[in-house]
């Protein structure tokens, strides 16, 4: 019988030792006699011998221990449920648990990572739209200390001539800054979007030229694409752009179709061209002498006629 297990900590003992063999069972076996009864140093009688050997010829061999996964582990917990559960089923569910672990770290690390994309995506548009805001506030600055500039005399009042010059130079280079910054973060998403536009073009080609893709797919066919695209009014920008695997199957289909529609007027040509050949010449039977005398009849209804009727239907 299992040993009852009443804490965690001896239920993770059990558990680590399921697999172990049971030394101190197998060392009382060694030793032929179990552990705490006294051993007979008394000589066996001799008259007994032949005895003994028979009684120990009786004895059972004691049956194979149970694998280790068989062994069954039983605890119970706080509110008294008790549970016994073999050590497969334990470890069975100790794998699916460490797999739903492992999924839901790698959720965690994927949802981490995109958080933040999203957090620095938002931080690059506070900091453009906050950039964008003093750039617009800085040029109106600098339009009015212009007009303010332009009204004062460098003659009569120099000293408030240079100071507002001096402000206008300030106002200037934190006006370059600014526009900096907002060249810079538009080069960014510029990059990031034809990234993401190239990425999804290798895509597309990958899956178009695998197994399920288009027969043939390569330079030669997407040039052919282009041009159905370009007939059907797409400019080259936005044949360049698309990267969508769909959108270019059915370019695909387009191209096969205009294809299929300008050699129809051909094949309908060559057809009208191709010399009538003449029907067949069937050589005609020549009526018998009833089929003759019967047309006769049908003709001439006389009494000579239908005689001859009946001698023809009389001879048949």
């Amino acid at each position: 019988m299992s040993e009852e297990v009443t804490t965690l900590e001896q239920f993770a003992e059990q558990l680590a030792g399921a697999d172990e063999p049971e030394g101190a069972e197998g060392e009382e076996l060694e030793n032929g006699q179990p552990e705490g009864e006294p051993q007979n140093d008394d000589q066996p009688d001799p008259a007994d011998g032949e005895e003994s050997q028979e009684e120990s010829e009786e004895v059972e061999e004691p049956e194979a221990p149970e694998s280790a996964d068989d062994a069954v582990i039983s605890w119970e917990t706080a509110s008294g449920e008790k549970f016994e559960v073999p050590v497969a089923e334990l470890k069975q569910g100790y794998m699916r648990t460490q797999d739903y672990t492992h999924k839901t770290q790698q959720l965690a690390r994927e949802r981490e990572v995109t958080q933040e994309h999203v957090e620095q995506q938002l931080g690059f548009v506070q900091s453009f739209a906050k950039d964008y805001g003093t750039l617009y506030s800085t040029d109106q600055q600098i339009e009015q200390l212009g007009q303010h500039i332009a009204s004062i005399d460098r003659y009569t009042d120099p000293v408030g001539y240079n100071s507002a010059v001096n402000d206008l130079m300030v106002l200037q280079r934190h006006r370059d800054q600014v526009a900096g910054r907002i060249q810079q973060f538009q080069q960014h998403k510029a990059m990031e979007v034809q990234q993401s536009a190239i990425e999804a073009q290798r895509k597309a080609a990958q899956e178009l030229s695998g197994p399920d893709g288009i027969k043939g797919f390569g330079t030669e066919l997407v040039q052919k694409w282009n041009k159905t695209g370009r007939d059907y009014g797409f400019s080259d920008e936005e044949l360049s752009a698309i990267a969508d695997s769909r959108m270019l199957r059915v370019l695909h289909d387009a191209m096969q179709f205009r294809d299929l529609q300008a050699k129809k007027p051909g094949a309908v040509a060559k057809v009208k061209a191709a010399p009538v050949k003449p029907a067949k010449q069937i050589a005609s039977k020549p009526a018998s002498n009833y089929e003759r005398d019967a047309k006769a009849f049908s003709a001439n209804p006389s009494v000579e006629n239908y005689a001859r009727l009946l001698a023809q239907n009389s001879k048949g």
